[in-house]
């Protein structure tokens, strides 16, 4: 009971902690310790955070691991693993813009995605759909693939295009762990993507790759022509 009493003292410390100052002078291992509170409500979890950092390197890796390598580390539960598991995809949403948000330029758009991209592990084709005033009217995923690649289906994105009434697009996908410089294929995938809404008379204004250097735009650099 003792022992227990002293954990929970220590918990409403980190808690009052957080409170006061934020994380700002949190340490990895600290952070970690204040989300498990949430999932495991009793006992000494300290060695739990220490060990998932050892195990994934920092809290982006702890956050992007499958919940079965997370379950491989000791005191880490069915509950805990699912919560660590869904906290990226609760980030994402959050940073997704209502139906209300409008794009004044392509320059915003590219810092959006930006921010939409942080901890994602896999290349992932977004749709924005717009209509004639740059209003956002939905954020689509069509496709996400491996590492190093991501398929598309011109077939679906246009069922996605009609079915937001969306007048324009802007596509965007990312390069895990690379530069923003398209590739080849990024290339031909873009003109096979404009040549397919242009028969349904949908503008492409941009698409945008994001990396580790920051973004690309290919409106921005002529490749929409």
């Amino acid at each position: 009971m003792k022992k227990e009493n002293v954990h929970a003292g220590h918990r409403e410390r980190m808690r009052q902690r957080y409170r006061e100052h934020g994380l700002e002078n949190f340490a990895d291992h600290e952070v970690l310790e204040l989300l498990l509170y949430y999932t495991i409500p009793r006992g000494d979890v300290n060695g739990v955070a220490h060990r998932l950092l050892e195990r994934f390197g920092s809290i982006a890796g702890v956050l992007d691991a499958p919940e079965r390598e997370l379950k491989k580390i000791t005191g880490i539960g069915d509950s805990s693993a699912l919560f660590l598991h869904l906290l990226p995809e609760v980030f994402r949403r959050y940073n997704r813009p209502s139906e209300r948000v409008q794009i004044h330029s392509l320059a915003e758009a590219g810092e959006y995605f930006e921010r939409y991209y942080e901890g994602i592990g896999c290349e992932q084709l977004v749709l924005m759909m717009l209509d004639n005033k740059m209003q956002v009217i939905a954020l689509r995923v069509l496709s996400t693939g491996a590492p190093d690649r991501v398929q598309v289906n011109t077939r679906r994105l246009m069922e996605l295009v009609l079915s937001d009434n969306a007048v324009q697009v802007i596509i965007a996908h990312n390069h895990p762990h690379g530069r923003s410089m398209p590739s080849r294929a990024d290339l031909e995938t873009t003109i096979t993507i404009r040549r397919s809404l242009e028969t349904i008379h949908v503008q492409l204004l941009d698409h945008i790759v994001v990396g580790d250097d920051g973004y690309y735009s290919f409106t921005k650099n002529h490749c929409l022509k």
